[in-house]
Parts: C-alpha cells; sequence; structure tokens
C-alpha cells in the first residue's frame, strides 16, 4: 500500500474520532455541571447523566444517535492503517475481524 492510502486512512481515524466527539457533546453537553460529588456512586453519577439527556432536545438527540454510528465506522476503517504498516501477510485476519465487528 502507497503512503499516500495510509495516510488516507490514518485520516479515516481522525476524522471519526472528532465526530464521535461532535456527537457527545451533542448528547451530554450541558451549561450546568453535572449534579453529583468526586464520592457518589455509580448509580448516582448515571443518573444525573440520565437527567442531562433527559433534557436534550429531539433534534439534537436524533443528530448525535445518527452521528454515533457513522464515527463508529469511520474510525474502525481508521484502525486498518496499522495493520498495513505492521505487517502485510495479515490482510486477511484484519479483514475478517473487521467484518466480524461490523
Amino acid at each position: 500500500m502507497k503512503g499516500r492510502d495510509r495516510f488516507d486512512l490514518f485520516s479515516c481515524s481522525f476524522i471519526g474520532a472528532f465526530l464521535m466527539f461532535c456527537g457527545d457533546m451533542l448528547l451530554y453537553y450541558d451549561p450546568n455541571d453535572f449534579n453529583y460529588k468526586a464520592g457518589d456512586s455509580t448509580e448516582t453519577r448515571m443518573n444525573a447523566i440520565m437527567e442531562v439527556i433527559g433534557k436534550v432536545s429531539p433534534k439534537r438527540l436524533l443528530a448525535g444517535g445518527f452521528i454515533g454510528p457513522v464515527a463508529a465506522f469511520l474510525y474502525c476503517v481508521g484502525f486498518y492503517h496499522i495493520i498495513v504498516i505492521s505487517n502485510e501477510n495479515v490482510k486477511g485476519v484484519a479483514i475478517g475481524c473487521a467484518i466480524c465487528i461490523l
């Protein structure tokens, strides 16, 4: 695989990571801080997060939900460059694993 193709795969992972960040910000961002303290239980923390998500508008929820799978796909495609750089002989295994994950 040529250097340019490797760069394209590498950039896919960054685009996927950025889209994942944008989707998470659409879902979880709130200008107010979450309503829990450092020593609270996991259940209290999850309830605080669910309270924020409960206030999110439906458009924002759908946008964040649609961005997530696209970002995850690009993120996974971007990881293929690690296989390409490390060893050309394991392409079949890498493709098989990617198909199983997706």
